[in-house]
C-alpha cells in the first residue's frame, strides 16, 4: 500500500516537473521568437516577422512588447484597421503612450477616428517631442470635425508648453492661411524657420501660401524644398504633383508620381493622375458606381379570400390578438384597414396590438388620426393617445390634446391629472407640483389624485408630503395591499429598512407575486449590500414583465456599483432609446458613459434631456462638463452662458459652474460662480473652504488671507482651517510657517494623513527632516499598524536615510499591508537588496512579480535582479515588457542594453548605448553607459 502511494505521489511530482519544465520551454522559444522577430522587422523582413511573432503570441498572448511589435508590423504593411485595434490593445494593456501613439495616431487619422482621439488624454506622459505630435494630431482631428476653434486651442496649447516649436508655428500658420490672414500665416512660418529650418512641413505651408497668394512659381520651390527633405511624404508629393500641373511641367509631374507609386502602390489619386499623364488623355468619362442588384425581396403573398372579404382579415386579427399572436394580429388589422374603410375600434384594437409589441410610435400614428373622434366620445381612449404623445416626445401634441380636454371636461380629474403629466414631461416641474397641491386640495379623498400625488413626491424624495397622501390612502384602504405596499416604498426611501422589511414581508405574504413588492424587496437588498439576491428578484421581474424601466434601471444601477460599467452603459441606453430622456436615468447613463470616457454618447444624451427640460441646471451643467472633457470649449462656454440666465441656480451646480468656468479659463466667471454659492449658504464651512481653494489657486492671495481670517474667528481650532493657512503660507514662500501650521493640524487631529504629507513634501524642499522624523517616529511607536505614517518613514530612509532601517519598516508593514500594496513593498524590498545581497533581491522581485506581472518598474526590477544573479537568457523578456511600458526610463534602457550585452547581442546595445550617452536628461549610471560602450567599441 505504502508503496502504491509512493509511487502515486511520485508519479504527481514527476508530471508537475514535465509541466513546469514544458512551459519554461514554451517560454524560453517565445523569447527566442521574439528577438528573432525584432530582427526581421529592423531588417524589413516583414513576413518573417508575422511569423515570428504569431509564434510569440501563440506561446505567451500577454506578451506585451509582441502586441506593440504585431501592430507595428501591421501599420508598416498598411493594414490599418488590424494596427488600430492591436495598437489600443497595447494602450489598453498599459504600453507606454511614447512606444504607441506616434504611428497609432498616424493610424487614427488616417481612419478618420477623429472622437477618439480627442477622447484620449496623454499629454502629461509624453516626452516633447511626442507630446508635439500629439498636440498637432488632436488639432487634425478637430479639423475632421470641422471645429477649427479647437484646432486653433490645441495648438496654442502646443504652443504653451513648447513655445516657438514648428508644428504649433505651422499649424496655426495653415488656419490663417485658410482665414486669408496672409501676412499672419507669413510671420508665423518665418519664425518656424527661424527655429529649425530643416522641417518639410515648414516648405510645404510656405508652398501652400505661395499658391493662395497665387504665385505658382514660388509655391513650386517651396513644395520642391519639402519634397527633397520628405521624400516619401503622400501629401507634400500630391502638391507638388499639382505645382507641376499648373506650370504643365508634366514631365517633372510624371516623375515625381512614379517614384512615389514605388512607396504607395494603393494610392488611388496618384494611380488617376499617373494614368491621366501617361496617357496625355484630357478628360476622364464619369465612373458609374457598381450598384448591387437586389434579386429578392420579402413580400406578403396576397390572400384573395381575405382581400375578397375584408372581414376574415378582421376576424383573423382578433383570433390572433386573443392568442398573444401580436405579431400576426398586427399584420391582420393592417392589412383589414388597407382593404376596407378604417374605422376608429379597428385603430384602438392596432393601437393596442402595436403597445403589445413595444412599438409606441406605431400606436400612436394609428390613433392620432382618430384625435377628434376620441375626444367627443372616448375620453380615457383620448388620454391615452396623449399619454404615447408623451411618450414619443410630441409635446406639442399632447398640449394641442390637453387644451381641447380641459375646454369639453373642465372638472374631469382625469384629465387634471393628465395635465400633471404633461406640465413634468415639459420639465416643469414647480407647475407640476403645484397642480398637484391644487389637485389634493380639491379631491382630498380621491384615491387616483392621492396615490398620483404620493408617486410623484417619493419619486423627487420629498418624503414629508408622501407621507401625509399615503397615511390617507392606508385610513381609507386599511386592507389594500397595493397601498401598504406604496407605504414600504415611503419607509424605503426614508431608510427605515427594519420597519420597511416588516411591512414588506406583511405584503409577499398576503400577495407572493405582487410585483410593485418585489420590486421594493430587491431594492431593500440593495441598500443592504445584497447585490446577487437583489439581482436575481430583478431577473425575474425583467423575465416576467419584459424590459420593465424600473427594474432595467435597478440592475443597471447594480451594474455601476459593481463596477460592470459597460453591462450598466448599456443598460442605461436602453432605457434612454425606449422610454427617452429621463432626468433620473440621463444622470446615472452619463455617469457609466464617463467611466468609460465615452463623453461624445454623453453628450447626446445630456442634450436630449436639454431639449426636453430646457430650464434643468443640473443637465446644463454636466453638459458642460463633458464638452470639456470633449475638448469642445466653444459649447461648454455657450452652455455655460446658458446656464447664467437660471437665476436660481442650486449651490451643487453654482460649483460646479465654477469649476467648468476655471476649465475653459475664465478666472472671473469661476471667482462669481463660487461666490454665489457661498452666499448662499454662509455658515457651511466646506463651500468657504472650496472659496479660499479657488482663491489661492488663482492666486488670489490677499482675498484668500482675508477669507480665512474671517473664518479661523469662528473655527479657530478646526484642523481643515489650520491646513488651509497652512497652504497659505507654503505659497507665500513661507516654508517655516507653513509647517507650523501643519504641526498646528496634527495636535487637533493626528489622523490627518495629508498634513503629514505636506510636512514630508516641505522637509525635502527644506532639507531639515528633524522635526517631521520625530513626530513620524512618535506616531509609528504609538500606532505600530497605522499603514500612511510607517510608509512616510520607510520612504524618508530610503531616499534619505538608512537602507536597513527602511528595510524593517516595509518587512514590518508586509504584516499590516492591503493586499493591493503588498507588490510595491516586495519591490521596494528587492530594490534596497540590489546592493546589500543579490539573492535576497531576486526572491523580494520573483513576490512582487507574482502579485504584479505587468507593472513596469516589477518588471525592471525583477529583470535586473535575474542579470545581476547570472540569468540574462530570463531576464531579457522581463526588461524588454518593462520598456514597453516605461520607455522614457534612461536607467531601464540601460539595463537592457547591459543584459543585451551579457547576451552578445552588440548591435542593438551598442544603439542603445549610443542613445543613451547623447541624451542630455541626468540618469545614475551615465558613466557605466559611458563605459560599456566603449568596451563594445574594443570588442569590434
Amino acid at each position: 500500500m505504502r508503496k502504491r502511494i509512493c509511487v502515486s505521489v511520485f508519479s504527481f511530482i514527476l508530471t508537475l516537473s514535465f509541466t513546469a519544465l514544458a512551459n519554461a520551454d514554451q517560454k524560453d522559444t517565445a523569447s527566442v521568437d521574439y528577438e528573432s522577430a525584432i530582427v526581421s522587422y529592423e531588417a524589413k523582413a516583414f513576413n518573417d516577422a508575422f511569423i515570428h511573432i504569431k509564434n510569440v503570441l501563440q506561446a505567451n498572448p500577454d506578451y506585451l512588447p509582441a502586441h506593440l511589435l504585431l501592430a507595428n508590423l501591421y501599420f508598416e504593411t498598411g493594414l490599418w484597421e488590424q494596427a488600430h485595434n492591436t495598437y489600443l490593445h497595447a494602450y489598453e494593456k498599459g504600453a507606454d503612450p511614447n512606444l504607441v501613439l506616434p504611428n497609432w495616431s498616424r493610424v487614427l487619422v488616417r481612419l478618420q477616428k477623429s472622437e477618439q482621439i480627442l477622447a484620449i488624454d496623454v499629454s502629461t506622459d509624453l516626452s516633447k517631442a511626442h507630446l508635439a505630435q500629439w498636440r498637432a494630431t488632436r488639432a487634425e482631428a478637430c479639423l475632421i470635425e470641422s471645429r477649427r476653434l479647437c484646432a486653433q486651442r490645441e495648438y496654442d496649447e502646443l504652443l504653451t508648453q513648447l513655445p516657438e516649436h514648428p508644428l504649433g508655428l505651422n499649424g496655426l500658420a495653415l488656419l490663417a492661411i485658410e482665414d486669408g490672414q496672409y501676412k499672419q500665416a507669413d510671420t508665423l512660418l518665418q519664425r518656424s524657420l527661424a527655429e529649425d529650418d530643416s522641417q518639410a512641413f515648414t516648405w510645404w505651408a510656405l508652398g501652400r501660401l505661395a499658391s493662395a497668394r497665387g504665385d505658382v512659381l514660388l509655391s513650386q520651390r517651396y513644395f520642391n524644398n519639402a519634397y527633397r527633405i520628405s521624400p516619401n511624404n503622400a501629401k507634400i508629393a500630391r502638391s507638388l504633383i499639382d505645382a507641376y500641373l499648373a506650370i504643365a511641367d508634366l514631365d517633372a509631374a510624371l516623375l515625381v508620381t512614379e517614384d512615389l507609386l514605388l512607396e504607395t502602390e494603393d494610392d488611388l489619386y496618384l494611380m488617376f493622375v499617373n494614368s491621366w499623364l501617361t496617357s496625355q488623355i484630357d478628360a476622364l468619362s464619369n465612373i458609374r458606381p457598381q450598384l448591387e442588384q437586389i434579386d429578392q425581396r420579402l413580400s406578403i403573398v396576397p390572400e384573395e379570400m381575405m382581400i375578397a372579404e375584408p372581414s376574415l382579415l378582421y376576424l383573423r386579427g382578433m383570433v390572433a390578438l386573443m392568442q398573444g399572436n401580436f405579431e400576426q394580429a398586427r399584420d391582420s388589422f393592417n392589412l383589414f384597414t388597407t382593404y376596407s374603410e378604417q374605422d376608429l375600434q379597428t385603430a384602438i384594437l392596432l393601437a393596442t396590438t402595436n403597445m403589445a409589441l413595444g412599438d409606441k410610435k406605431a400606436a400612436m400614428l394609428g390613433l392620432q388620426n382618430h384625435e377628434e373622434e376620441l375626444i367627443e366620445q372616448h375620453i380615457e381612449q383620448a388620454i391615452f393617445l396623449g399619454s404615447l404623445y408623451l411618450e414619443n416626445a410630441r409635446n406639442f401634441k399632447a398640449v394641442r390634446l390637453l387644451s381641447s380636454l380641459t375646454e369639453l371636461y373642465s372638472d374631469n380629474v382625469d384629465v387634471a391629472l393628465f395635465a400633471v403629466r404633461v406640465e413634468f414631461s415639459r420639465g416643469k416641474f414647480k407647475e407640476a407640483a403645484e397642480q398637484l397641491n391644487n389637485l389634493l386640495e380639491q379631491y382630498p379623498d380621491n384615491r387616483q389624485v392621492l396615490v398620483a400625488y404620493s408617486l410623484y413626491f417619493l419619486d423627487i424624495g420629498e418624503t414629508q408630503k408622501a407621507a401625509k397622501a399615503i397615511a390617507t390612502l392606508r385610513a381609507q384602504f386599511t386592507d389594500d395591499i397595493t397601498i401598504l405596499n406604496m407605504y414600504a416604498a415611503q419607509l424605503l426611501i426614508e431608510k427605515k429598512y427594519a420597519e420597511a422589511e416588516v411591512v414588506l414581508s406583511d405584503v409577499l405574504n398576503q400577495a407572493p407575486d405582487l410585483f410593485a413588492a418585489r420590486y421594493n424587496q430587491a431594492t431593500m437588498l440593495i441598500n443592504k449590500g445584497l447585490l446577487d439576491d437583489a439581482e436575481v428578484i430583478l431577473l425575474l421581474l425583467e423575465e416576467e414583465k419584459g424590459n420593465h424601466l424600473q427594474v432595467v434601471f435597478q440592475l443597471a444601477n447594480i451594474d455601476m456599483r459593481r463596477g460592470d460599467f459597460e453591462s450598466a452603459d448599456r443598460r442605461y441606453r436602453y432605457l434612454l432609446q425606449e422610454f427617452g430622456p429621463i432626468g433620473k436615468i440621463t444622470f446615472s447613463a452619463v455617469a457609466a458613459m464617463n467611466q468609460q470616457r465615452d463623453y461624445r454618447s454623453a453628450i447626446a444624451a445630456l442634450r436630449e434631456l436639454e431639449v426636453k427640460e430646457p430650464g434643468n441646471p443640473l443637465a446644463l451643467v454636466q453638459l458642460a462638463t463633458f464638452y470639456i472633457k470633449a475638448n469642445d470649449v466653444e459649447n461648454a462656454k455657450s452652455t455655460l452662458l446658458k446656464l447664467e440666465l437660471i437665476f436660481d441656480r442650486p449651490v451643487n451646480v453654482l460649483v460646479s459652474e465654477s469649476q467648468n468656468w476655471l476649465a475653459v479659463g475664465d478666472e472671473d466667471k469661476a471667482l462669481s460662480s463660487m461666490d454665489k454659492a457661498r452666499l448662499l449658504q454662509p455658515k457651511n464651512l466646506n463651500l468657504q473652504l472650496q472659496w479660499v481653494k479657488l482663491l489661492l489657486a488663482l492666486n488670489k492671495v490677499e482675498r484668500a488671507e482675508s477669507s480665512l481670517s474671517a473664518i479661523i474667528k469662528s473655527y479657530p481650532k478646526h484642523p481643515q482651517v489650520l491646513f488651509k493657512f497652512g497652504e497659505l503660507a507654503q505659497q507665500k514662500g513661507r516654508f517655516t510657517q507653513a509647517m507650523t501650521f501643519y504641526q498646528k493640524v496634527l495636535n487637533e487631529d493626528e489622523t490627518f494623513d495629508l498634513a503629514f504629507a505636506k510636512l514630508y513634501a516641505l522637509s525635502v524642499k527644506t532639507g531639515d527632516f528633524s522635526a517631521l522624523i520625530k513626530r513620524l517616529t512618535a506616531t509609528v511607536e504609538q500606532e505600530p499598524d497605522r499603514y500612511f505614517t510607517r510608509n512616510l518613514l520607510a520612504q524618508y530612509h530610503y531616499y534619505y536615510g538608512d537602507a536597513n532601517t527602511a528595510i524593517n519598516h516595509y518587512l514590518y508593514m508586509l504584516e499590516v499591508a492591503p493586499e493591493a500594496n503588498r507588490f510595491a513593498l516586495y519591490n521596494r524590498l528587492a530594490e534596497l537588496h540590489l546592493l546589500i545581497n543579490n539573492e535576497k533581491s531576486l526572491h523580494f522581485a520573483e513576490q512582487a512579480y507574482r502579485l504584479q506581472p505587468k507593472d513596469a518598474g516589477v518588471l525592471h526590477t525583477y529583470g535586473w535582479a535575474l542579470t545581476i544573479n547570472g540569468k540574462p537568457q530570463a531576464s531579457l523578456p522581463l526588461l524588454r515588457q518593462a520598456s514597453v511600458r516605461n520607455a522614457t526610463s534612461l536607467s531601464l534602457q540601460y539595463h537592457l542594453a547591459y543584459t543585451l550585452v551579457e547576451l552578445e547581442n552588440y548591435l542593438e546595445a551598442k544603439r542603445i548605448l549610443s542613445r543613451l550617452v547623447k541624451s542630455s536628461t541626468p540618469f545614475e549610471q551615465r558613466e557605466k553607459a559611458n563605459a560599456l560602450l566603449s568596451r563594445m567599441e574594443q570588442i569590434r
